[in-house]
């Protein structure tokens, strides 16, 4: 922002919208859109911007052979458990809900949730919107590395997966990165949905 000669006093803050941080990552990441300097520029952990892109709604438009099409956002689910009572398929079923296509990667499974398991994120044929990890924090160093060869646009680490160096990873690949956030809760605050928002998963 301070190289499109912006100045932070003159950013006029919404009360209640957004925080100040989410507010200005968002202007910065205009601003080197429209200035050209987006080249080399920093990845901000847990974007609001990133965040309301992969959440906000379950499609995409996309242009294929001139054409403007819609699509349903891909969500890769590492670790997703085909035993109901675990929390990343309570989770995964709660997104498909909301109209995502949910990409299992489980190596012990064929299908989860109606859908074609896969052994790891390289296995997947086609394009990856989000990458969810519900592994622990040191398997999810190797997922990160996975990912920084596949490219989703997002790697996503669930809320309770903290793990510094698996988001460096990522983010050093070029990554959008959310840590340590939910999924479910995130795109029930977008909708405005408050007490969904707050009930466990």
């Amino acid at each position: 922002m301070e190289r499109a000669g912006v100045k932070e006093e003159l950013i006029r803050l919404s009360v209640g919208v957004e925080g100040a941080d989410d507010l200005i990552n968002d202007l910065d990441q205009a601003l080197r859109k429209a200035t050209g300097l987006e080249n080399g520029s920093r990845i901000v952990v847990n974007d609001e911007g990133e965040i309301r892109w992969a959440l906000q709604s379950p499609y995409t438009k996309e242009v294929i052979n001139g054409k403007e099409s819609q699509r349903q956002k891909t969500l890769a689910v590492v670790g997703l458990s085909g035993n109901e009572a675990r929390p990343s398929h309570r989770l995964a079923r709660k997104m498909q809900r909301l109209g995502y296509k949910i990409i299992p990667v489980n190596p012990k499974a064929d299908t989860i949730l109606g859908e074609k398991a896969y052994p790891d994120l390289r296995s997947i044929p086609h394009e990856i919107d989000v990458v969810q990890v519900f592994r622990s924090p040191e398997a999810a160093i190797e997922v990160a590395k996975e990912a920084a060869e596949v490219k989703p646009r997002v790697f996503w680490l669930q809320e309770g997966v903290v793990s510094e160096k698996a988001a460096q990873i990522a983010a050093d690949a070029g990554l959008q990165v959310v840590h340590n956030r939910c999924t479910y809760k995130e795109a029930q605050r977008l909708r405005g949905t408050i007490s969904t928002y707050a009930c466990e998963i």
